[in-house]
């Protein structure tokens, strides 16, 4: 082949920091909007950034000259810097050490997308813990639960 094509879906998920800091509803929109715009600067296609007041969920067509851990560090730097800069949460914010990468197929795109944008009501009866367990299994992932999310 002459070319090179590529189509990958990747969904990543991380946390703040001990669980203990928040993203207040108001501040979500700017901080998704902000996190879309760096994902974009890289080279790739934000297609869902959402989340609620303690993790985010980012779906994206990845670009694959970029490795995923220099991405991620790159989104959870610049995004930390710009809510501790703009006083969103008290004190400095941070992002939990780690992160969950998900990889989905373009016929699954479209419900992982509306997975992402519904997260307050996904989140009314579940833990972020039980949603990444939930994430791991389906995926075959093995895991030690005290590697997990620590719940507050």
């Amino acid at each position: 082949m002459a070319n090179t094509f590529t189509s990958v879906y990747i969904h990543l998920v991380f946390a703040v920091k001990n669980r203990t800091a928040i993203i207040p509803p108001p501040w979500q929109t700017r901080i998704w909007a902000y996190i879309a715009r760096s994902i974009e600067a890289h080279g790739h296609t934000p297609i869902a950034v959402g989340g609620t007041h303690d993790h985010i969920h980012i779906l994206m067509k990845y670009k694959i000259t970029e490795l995923i851990p220099d991405l991620v560090r790159d989104i959870k730097t610049g995004t930390a810097k710009f809510i501790s800069e703009n006083k969103v949460s008290l004190g400095r914010f941070s992002w939990q050490t780690g992160y969950g990468c998900f990889s989905y197929g373009a016929s699954q795109v479209e419900d992982v997308k509306n997975y992402i944008n519904n997260q307050a009501m996904h989140h009314r009866g579940r833990s972020l813990r039980d949603e990444i367990k939930s994430y791991l299994d389906r995926c075959g992932i093995e895991f030690d639960e005290k590697y997990l999310f620590e719940e507050v």
